[in-house]
């Protein structure tokens, strides 16, 4: 799916902030905690679907616009 430049715009700002892609602790065998990877974020289309684009809406200021 290719996304409009709003569209993409969208997609980069939420897709930080609604899926992690920092390694996170689980608890492993033996009571001892282990790091896990997150999975994935989800295809762009997903992603739209999930979290819709608001009418009219402007990334924040501060964010890289140079795609």
């Amino acid at each position: 799916m290719l996304l409009t430049p709003e569209q993409q715009e969208w997609h980069d700002y939420i897709v930080p902030r609604k899926y992690p892609s920092a390694p996170f602790l689980v608890p492993g065998p033996m009571g001892i905690q282990i790091w896990q990877d997150p999975p994935p974020p989800p295809p762009p289309e997903r992603v739209l679907l999930e979290y819709p684009m608001p009418e009219g809406w402007k990334p924040p200021r501060g964010v890289n616009r140079s795609r």
